[in-house]
């Protein structure tokens, strides 16, 4: 087989895994909205909402440096599948609890620490399979459709659900959701991961699994360029993670508390986000990935942030969410490409493990958040 007919073969596999993960986000950010809205009918009360996100985000986040370790042991395409497998199981038991009317709030919240420990193996799994399964080139296009997974369901899954949840109810969206896990299952099982070679540093840091998720951490360490693209992130995130909280009040503050001006503002943003995800997965970056990065920052700042920020008018508000989005999935794509170009593929389980537990995964940090399944 010629290199290049591989190389197609190779992204053939890959858009198969997108379209089964693709489908299956999409389902569960659908149960998790119309969770939403029964929690809320419930206790009225938004602390039991962020109760359960906290639930599932703090638990992964602890766990996910070990996952990443694991990751580089085991196969990683069961490692996908079992991730896969335990959303599904708790969406399953959510089912029967719903169906039998014996669910309570607790049970959400361990449902969401479940599912979060599970799904800290997912995404250190699916950034390290792209570079066994996609060509060098590749990486930025490959990393930007998980992008467009996050925004496209985003947008449409809170509009769908909120239309099927009249008529088939909690239950029946939770079947679609199991129904798409088959789905992904099957495509996950049509296609070949590839296991990555062992490399030289790979073997120097074989050990415990404590010894290999600090190897990771010193081979960051050790390489003051990877160093410094890691501490340029996990500035930025330290700042959006104080900054990004205070947008919503911001805007109601100087509009007199006006919803529909927030709600545009927020769908104006999830465009924006998709928007990016689908320009850089039809450009791929440019051929410097670090020139792109640095770009995509500047342009951030200045059209969306800046604009965002210093404005007083719904015009600049949008104007600056929407170039805020638009260059935020740039960076993401381009920066884990890097990551994926410079590190051995058989230590980027521990590495992506690290950078979602000290960087808080950028491909949705700043996105909104993906419901039970991670």
């Amino acid at each position: 087989m010629t290199k290049e007919k591989s190389q197609e073969k190779s992204m053939r596999s890959f858009y198969i895994l997108w379209v089964g993960q693709f489908l299956s986000i999409f389902a569960s950010r659908m149960t998790w909205f119309a969770i939403t809205l029964w929690a809320w009918e419930l206790t009225g009360s938004a602390t039991a909402l962020v109760l359960v996100g906290v639930a599932y985000s703090l638990p992964g986040a602890i766990f996910s440096p070990f996952a990443g370790a694991l990751i580089d042991r085991w196969n990683r395409k069961l490692i996908i599948m079992l991730s896969d497998f335990s959303a599904a199981v708790s969406t399953f038991i959510l089912l029967i609890l719903f169906a039998t009317d014996s669910i309570e709030i607790w049970h959400l919240y361990l449902a969401g620490a479940f599912s979060g420990i599970f799904g800290s193996f997912q995404y250190p799994a699916y950034a390290s399979v792209i570079t066994t399964m996609v060509p060098k080139e590749q990486y930025s296009r490959a990393n930007s459709l998980r992008s467009v997974i996050n925004s496209a369901s985003g947008i449409g899954a809170p509009l769908l659900a909120g239309v099927l949840i009249t008529f088939l109810e909690i239950s029946g969206i939770m079947v679609i959701d199991l129904i798409t896990f088959f789905i992904a299952l099957g495509t996950i099982l049509a296609i070949k991961i590839p296991q990555p070679k062992e490399s030289n540093e790979g073997s120097k840091g074989k050990g415990s699994v404590w010894s290999e998720t600090l190897q990771g951490l010193k081979y960051i360490r050790v390489r003051e360029s990877l160093f410094a693209i890691f501490l340029l992130f996990a500035f930025s995130n330290i700042a959006s993670a104080f900054t990004f909280p205070m947008m919503s009040p911001m805007i109601l503050a100087k509009t007199g508390s006006d919803s529909v001006i927030l709600g545009t503002i927020r769908s104006v943003s999830s465009v924006g986000f998709l928007v990016g995800g689908l320009i850089t997965s039809i450009w791929a970056g440019p051929k410097k990935r670090i020139h792109g990065v640095n770009i995509s920052f500047i342009l951030w700042g200045l059209l969306g942030a800046f604009i965002f920020g210093s404005g007083w008018t719904m015009t600049a508000w949008i104007v600056g969410a929407f170039f805020m989005s638009v260059f935020n999935p740039m960076i993401n794509s381009l920066y884990i490409a890097i990551l994926q170009a410079k590190i051995e593929p058989d230590l980027q389980g521990r590495i992506f493990g690290l950078e979602k537990f000290y960087l808080n995964d950028h491909l949705s940090s700043r996105a909104s958040y993906r419901g039970l399944r991670g």
